[in-house]
């Protein structure tokens, strides 16, 4: 039996500059393939039918304070989005490993928790995302480009036959 290995430590950079000790958590953005119902004549059942992209995608940062720095880039918009960064270390069973997001995307909605005396002011960042990379030991496991028509998954591009085709 094999125990997971662990997510010792991590750094979030915001348009190439880090955040070390600002960020206690981010939601990484989930991977949902736009799928369409189909049943015809003959089946028992439908079947869902693969649409050549996936859902829309979104990741959320949670910092612990109103950052200026962070905040300012809410002024971007389409086709100005800026870089972020999530790098990693996973440790346990061997030698630790990088686990590394790399995204370009936009600032969509900023809400910050209630204000209490001697509490943390934590502010929730939500972004969407035009490019995505996922990388585990270097190896790219996921490549999005939303704008580029590349959605490239475990080294193959599932839209690359799409794109000849239309010339793109």
């Amino acid at each position: 039996m094999a125990t997971p290995k662990v997510l010792a430590d991590y750094n979030w950079f915001a348009d190439g500059i880090g955040k070390v000790g600002l960020v206690p958590k981010i939601k990484l953005p989930d991977f949902t393939k736009v799928m369409e119902e189909y049943m015809a004549g003959g089946m028992a059942a439908p079947i869902e039918i693969f649409m050549g992209c996936i859902e829309a995608q979104t990741m959320t940062v949670t910092l612990a304070e109103p950052d200026p720095q962070v905040l300012k880039l809410f002024k971007f918009t389409n086709g100005e989005e800026k870089m972020y960064t999530f790098r990693s270390a996973l440790t346990g069973r061997g030698e630790a490993e990088g686990f590394v997001v790399k995204c370009q995307a936009q600032l969509k909605n900023f809400s910050m928790d209630d204000i209490e005396r001697k509490k943390l002011s934590n502010c929730d960042i939500e972004m969407t995302l035009v490019t995505y990379k996922l990388e585990r030991k270097g190896e790219v496991i996921f490549d999005v480009d939303a704008d580029g028509g590349q959605l490239i998954v475990d080294g193959k591009d599932l839209r690359a036959d799409i794109n000849n085709l239309i010339g793109n």
